[in-house]
């Protein structure tokens, strides 16, 4: 049974509805071209990418099931290739992460896969991380798909395993496990990377209940971070 992607009953879930839009705002402002889109999924983040900012997407994912499911959303704008066929792909000037890195499961895992997405870039590009803001939705169970199985109030810090019970529309329920990593943190990886740190936030906030207190909250439930390469690099 697949857990993607998990819909609300109007397409997106309700922390997917306040960080992607976000996101596209970021890339949309960066009048880009092409746009490489690690870590597709099935490819509907994909398609929204293309007809909001108007360049030409190429997905890829390591995940063959995932990339089997893309060809639904292949359109003379946005492709899908195999990560074994990005290399020989015209330069890009915007490489996404969406809820991507947080799938890697250590710091040398992060690093290999940045800086091999970074040499199929062009000088001037951007790439643009968006992940969950883990420090903060520990505990928080949301109205739509999403409730964090830590305890509430536990110490979050850069590698930590956090597991995710994932319910989709008919209430079947599964595991998924991420890896948190903080704003500052990604900061640093980008820097260190060669990458000039352009944008750092937090997406919009959404509305939650604590798991402890059972109150309804308001949380960021991710960030975003933008970095830069060097246009003379």
């Amino acid at each position: 049974m697949s857990f993607y992607p998990f819909f609300d009953g109007s397409g997106w879930s309700v922390e997917e509805k306040t960080a992607y839009p976000d996101l596209l705002e970021v890339l949309t402002r960066s009048k880009l071209e092409r746009i490489l889109d690690v870590g597709c999924g099935n490819g509907l983040f994909s398609r929204a990418m293309a007809a909001r900012t108007g360049a030409t997407i190429v997905g890829t994912d390591r995940c063959a099931d995932a990339l089997g499911q893309c060809s639904a959303h292949a359109t003379d704008d946005v492709s899908f290739v195999d990560p074994s066929a990005v290399g020989s792909q015209e330069p890009f000037d915007a490489a996404v992460f969406s809820y991507v890195d947080c799938t890697q499961r250590s710091a040398e895992d992060r690093r290999s896969l940045l800086r091999s997405t970074l040499s199929c870039l062009r000088p001037g590009s951007i790439v643009a991380i968006l992940n969950p803001n883990y420090p903060d939705v520990i505990g928080v169970d949301f109205k739509s798909f999403l409730a964090q199985w830590a305890e509430p109030g536990s110490d979050i810090y850069d590698g930590r395993a956090v597991s995710n019970r994932l319910t989709d529309s008919l209430g079947q329920t599964g595991i998924v496990q991420d890896f948190a990593w903080s704003s500052a943190g990604t900061c640093r990886l980008l820097e260190e990377l060669g990458c000039r740190v352009t944008i750092t936030r937090l997406t919009p906030a959404c509305s939650g209940v604590s798991v402890r207190t059972g109150a309804t909250v308001s949380v960021s439930a991710a960030y975003i971070v933008v970095g830069a390469i060097d246009p003379s690099s």
